[in-house]
C-alpha cells in the first residue's frame, strides 16, 4: 500500500506542477512584454497543459489496472503515447520558435532541422515496420 500512496502522490503532484505552470503562463499578457519569445509561450503552455492530463491519465490507468484483466486496451495505451507525442510535439514546436528568434536570419533554415530528424525517425518506423 505505501507503494501505492508514493505512486499516486508523484503522478498527481507531478501533473499538478505542469497544470500550474501553464495555467501561469497562459494566463499572463504578453502582448506588451519586450520579451522577444513571448509571442510564443502559448506552445509552451499548450505543452504543460498536455502533458498534466498524460500524467493524470497515467496515474488513472495505474489506480485502475485492477479493472483490466486482460491488460490496459490498446487504445488506452495509444491514448497514453498520442497525449505524450502531442506534448513533447508543442515543446518542439516552442524550441524551434525560441532558436528562430535566437538565431534570425541566415540560420533560420536550421529551425527546420528537428523536422527533418523526426521524418527519418518516422520513416525509419515504417521501413521497419514492414
Amino acid at each position: 500500500m505505501p507503494d501505492h500512496l508514493f505512486t499516486y502522490l508523484l503522478y498527481l503532484i507531478y501533473g499538478m506542477v505542469f497544470f500550474a505552470m501553464g495555467v501561469a503562463i497562459t494566463s499572463r499578457d504578453t502582448r506588451t512584454s519586450n520579451l522577444s519569445v513571448a509571442r510564443w509561450l502559448w506552445l509552451f503552455g499548450l505543452f504543460a497543459y498536455v502533458h498534466a492530463f498524460n500524467e493524470w491519465f497515467e496515474l488513472y490507468l495505474i489506480l485502475h489496472e485492477h479493472s483490466f484483466p486482460a491488460g490496459i486496451p490498446p487504445l488506452a495505451e495509444f491514448t497514453k503515447l498520442a497525449l505524450l507525442f502531442i506534448s513533447f510535439g508543442f515543446l518542439l514546436l516552442f524550441g524551434m520558435k525560441v532558436f528562430c528568434v535566437i538565431f534570425p536570419g541566415k540560420y533560420h533554415r536550421l529551425c527546420l532541422m528537428p523536422l527533418f530528424f523526426i521524418s527519418i525517425w518516422l520513416l525509419s518506423m515504417v521501413v521497419t515496420q514492414t
